[in-house]
Formats: structure tokens, C-alpha cells, sequence
């Protein structure tokens, strides 16, 4: 019994462990060149927090919230509601 007991208490640390995530980076805004004009703003995901996403401005990296109950949708680059938003936290803040 008390082997048991042990082997479903490593069990249980290993899993833990698993699911512990790693910190993470926001994907690099694009840069632009001085002659270059940007035809759009460019907006990312932030991967640990779905209510945040960021702005690119000529390469500049601006964090930005969300309306309150509202998540970023990547794919139509908008807040949206978190059931069509599809958002989901991958990794821990890196700060």
C-alpha cells in the first residue's frame, strides 16, 4: 500500500511539473526603413494574456487592453467576445 501511495505521489509531482509553462516573448513588431510607409498597423497577440494585445507603430511595440470581458482575436485583429475570440494563455508574462 505504501508503495502505491509514493508512486502516485511522484506521479502527481511529475505532472505538475509538466504543466507548469514557460515565460514567453510578443512576437517582434515589423520594422520598416525610412522610405518605407507602413500600409497598416499592425496588431498582435499577447500569449498570456488574451484581454491584452500589441500595436506596432514603424516598429514600435505598444501593450493595450482590451474593453472589459473583451479578448484580442487574432485572426480578424480585433477584441472580441471570448467565445469567438478563440484566445487561449500559452505561457507565463515574462516579467
Amino acid at each position: 500500500m505504501a508503495t502505491l501511495y509514493y508512486a502516485v505521489l511522484i506521479f502527481s509531482a511529475v505532472l505538475i511539473g509538466a504543466q507548469q509553462e514557460e515565460p514567453c516573448e510578443v512576437e517582434k513588431c515589423p520594422q520598416y526603413g525610412p522610405t518605407e510607409v507602413e500600409p497598416v498597423l499592425t496588431l498582435l497577440p499577447v500569449p498570456w494574456n488574451c484581454s491584452q494585445y500589441v500595436a506596432c507603430d514603424r516598429g514600435v511595440q505598444m501593450l493595450r487592453p482590451c474593453p472589459l470581458g473583451l479578448h484580442f482575436n487574432a485572426v480578424l485583429m480585433v477584441c472580441d467576445y471570448p467565445d469567438h475570440a478563440n484566445c487561449v494563455e500559452r505561457c507565463t508574462s515574462p516579467t
